[in-house]
């Protein structure tokens, strides 16, 4: 069901922001496939990179499923160091992907948990006191392009200068933002 509402979204997309994990790789297995050479995905944030097969970027699969384009952000998802994203964000290819975040007509997310990163052992062990340091756990209600978010829906902002990828204001600005809840617990 929800590949075919996705589908229908794309019919009148050309930039189609997506993220990473088992819910969404299901997502794109299920796309009908067609052929839509002005469609481009493009991958929001980047992503553990010591983490499970889950987590790797789908974008190229996305577009080959739907015979589209596909963009790719190589990079991690968080650094300790703030000063480094912003040297990424200033490398030639991380201008262009800003671009697209900012011309974004769709973004296709699922919902993850605290849970779920703290399965990353790489992330849970050198990330997570650095990232949640200022934020009580049972205050986090979930996570969503590698942001944790409240019971309200709002981002925690203390851990925005550690993420590479799309910005909270990108999100909040793209037209159309289509998020898949599958408990997994």
């Amino acid at each position: 069901f929800a590949a075919e509402q996705i589908q229908s979204y794309m019919q009148s997309s050309k930039n189609v922001g997506i993220t990473w994990g088992t819910t969404m790789l299901d997502i794109i297995n299920s796309f009908t496939e067609v052929k839509n050479d002005d469609l481009t995905f493009v991958q929001l944030v980047g992503y553990p990179l010591q983490g499970n097969g889950r987590k790797n970027p789908l974008e190229s699969i996305a577009a080959a499923q739907c015979g589209g384009h596909f963009r790719a952000l190589p990079a991690p998802l968080y650094s300790s160091n703030p000063d480094l994203v912003n040297l990424i964000k200033k490398e030639p290819f991380y201008e262009q992907l800003d671009e697209l975040y900012d011309n974004m007509d769709l973004l296709v997310a699922s919902l993850g948990t605290l849970q779920a990163f703290e399965e990353e052992r790489f992330l849970h062990e050198k990330y997570e006191s650095l990232l949640f340091k200022n934020i009580h756990q049972k205050s986090i209600s979930g996570m969503i392009f590698g942001r944790p978010y409240d019971h309200e829906g709002h981002f925690f902002s203390s851990i925005t200068d550690k993420i590479i990828g799309i910005s909270d204001q990108q999100i909040v600005k793209t037209p159309v933002r289509f998020v898949v809840v599958n408990d997994r617990f």
